[in-house]
């Protein structure tokens, strides 16, 4: 109809068609356009297209177990649910670890034929894909990278599985008018693609951030001015609000520009603390030159952006000096990733809080004491919560191994909403699951490490930094007991999965460790068998692990 609102459809009429051949991989620039052709699937399927072969092709009993998987961590209630009972599966970045798995071990077993994924299939995923078929060759408004398309490619056809494979580019109205000069653009862009001579060269991060837009300049003014006197968050977080409200299209890119920024000044301060430990900035200053002289974004920069490079270097390393005077606040700063202010925040934090962290008698009652701290994060999810205070009740469960979707209804009774396009929005399940995984899975835990730090150093508690370590496992997976971490981290890698076998097990015994837990289930025949006989409705791959892990 003109409007290109199901682009995707030529790929996934290939797909459909081809998967009775081998694998059939459909992939997409972003995991919200990999869901997009699970939701479009099923609509096909209720218009009463013949998609049976996602089925027939496939074996029945697997994509079973792998949608009871599903139920258990997202309920009935969403694509990849009701897609899965088609046949249908993604593989994104929004979707946790153990269910990639199974469907990466369903597919490399021929179990499964049919896939949409991101780039999280190309990163070393070894599987039997005969038809890789790309939709479009854009994210966004910019290509795929050249080198990024050559790894891509390398996933169809593996040696040993399939003796060659199908790179399919679907995007119509391309090779029709590739002899029209006025719209044959795109046409020359896929040629790009397909010559590796024409890879693009290495680019550096840190280069590419000096390399600001000419109307982002003044933000790098302000760093410039305001860095040293430790004023910077501030005036850039006035500056982001004045953009706010005159430009919205300038202010998202100015965000970004300033959290690409923050990035990278937090990776500077963590690198200069290595080398600042005892010694004063100008004692320190030409080994230092000498090194970031040594880096690529020193060797592809211009001659002013190298003096600014090292400017800039000079600033922070001067700022670092001076306000973290110690050796030892240096050493333990230096272990985190969370940069020198963060740092300085935390700390100050705790001593100001150091006798209602001592009475914590619980994990729980430890995580509510710090959860403030925890919520001055730059997560996009907390940052536009209408109730960040009440996010506490979700980390609860989380550490409690209760599911993404228990955790998504108790969001939901509590009316929690998230901030999108300037109007609150109920949370998604999506946003839950990001939520869980980045923000209590990863975000919490960088913070946790540099509490550690400082309650090690200041309290001279085992019991209490025992606790906080114990919390920080806990937050990393959302599981609520030891056995069941080790079970996880074994490649059991599913909190359903990792906190019942947990439970079998201890019901009978208790085990904090790899070697205690592989002893028991190695000894205890009806163990084994126990366990067997609850994996026998969950995926094959984890049935495997049983094997491969207790023989």
């Amino acid at each position: 109809n003109g409007k290109n609102e199901n682009k995707n459809d030529v790929a996934l009429a290939l797909g459909i068609n081809l998967c009775l051949n081998g694998g059939a991989v459909i992939f997409c620039g972003r995991k919200d356009t990999a869901d997009k052709v699970l939701e479009r699937i099923l609509d096909i399927e209720n218009r009463g297209y013949d998609i049976s072969n996602l089925i027939q092709y496939s074996d029945k009993k697997e994509i079973s177990k792998i949608r009871n998987l599903i139920e258990k961590n997202f309920g009935m209630d969403n694509e990849y649910y009701l897609a899965s009972g088609l046949g249908a599966f993604a593989h994104h970045g929004g979707i946790p670890m153990g269910i990639r798995c199974a469907v990466e071990y369903a597919m490399q077993k021929r179990l499964i034929v049919f896939l949409v994924c991101t780039s999280t299939l190309a990163q070393g995923v070894n599987l039997p894909i005969r038809y890789l078929i790309i939709p479009t060759i854009y994210h966004g408004k910019e290509p795929i990278k050249v080198r990024d398309f050559q790894n891509l490619i390398g996933r169809s056809g593996r040696a040993g599985i399939y003796t060659e494979g199908n790179i399919i580019l679907s995007e119509t109205n391309v090779y029709g008018v590739r002899r029209d000069p006025y719209k044959n653009w795109k046409w020359i862009n896929y040629k790009k693609l397909l010559s590796s001579n024409q890879a693009e060269p290495c680019s550096s991060e840190l280069l590419s951030w000096l390399r600001v837009d000419r109307e982002m300049e003044n933000i790098m003014e302000i760093f410039e001015l305001y860095y040293p006197s430790g004023e910077f968050p501030i005036k850039i977080q006035m500056y982001l609000e004045s953009l706010k409200l005159e430009q919205e299209t300038t202010y998202i890119e100015a965000e970004r520009i300033v959290n690409r920024m923050i990035y990278n000044i937090e990776a500077i301060e963590s690198f200069l603390l290595f080398y600042l430990m005892e010694k004063t900035y100008e004692e320190s200053k030409e080994n230092i030159h000498n090194i970031i002289e040594g880096t690529l974004a020193f060797y592809l920069a211009d001659e002013n952006e190298r003096k600014r490079l090292l400017h800039i270097v000079d600033l922070i390393g001067e700022f670092i000096v001076k306000a973290i005077d110690s050796p030892d606040k240096r050493q333990r700063y230096s272990k985190s990733l969370l940069g020198v202010r963060k740092e300085i925040e935390i700390e100050q934090w705790i001593d100001e809080h150091t006798l209602e962290i001592i009475g914590c008698g619980t994990v729980e009652e430890l995580l509510k004491t710090i959860f403030p701290i925890l919520l001055r994060t730059n997560n996009t999810i907390v940052k536009n919560c209408n109730k960040p205070d009440m996010l506490i009740e979700l980390g609860i469960k989380w550490i409690h191994g209760e599911s993404y979707i228990d955790i998504y209804h108790t969001a939901i009774s509590n009316d929690i909403r998230i901030l999108k396009r300037r109007r609150y929005t109920e949370i998604s399940l999506k946003q839950i699951i990001d939520l869980c995984d980045g923000f209590f899975g990863y975000d919490c835990t960088l913070i946790l490490a540099a509490i550690i730090e400082n309650v090690d150093y200041k309290c001279d508690d085992v019991d209490l930094v025992n606790k906080f370590k114990a919390l920080s496992k806990q937050m990393r997976y959302g599981l609520t007991d030891l056995c069941s971490i080790v079970i996880y981290e074994m490649g059991f890698n599913d909190r359903v999965i990792a906190g019942e076998i947990a439970s079998i097990i201890q019901e009978r015994y208790l085990a904090g460790n790899v070697k205690e837990i592989k002893n028991i289930v190695k000894k205890n025949k009806d163990i084994r068998d126990k366990i067997f006989v609850y994996l026998e409705e969950y995926p094959s791959y984890f049935e495997d692990r049983v094997r491969s892990s207790f023989g």
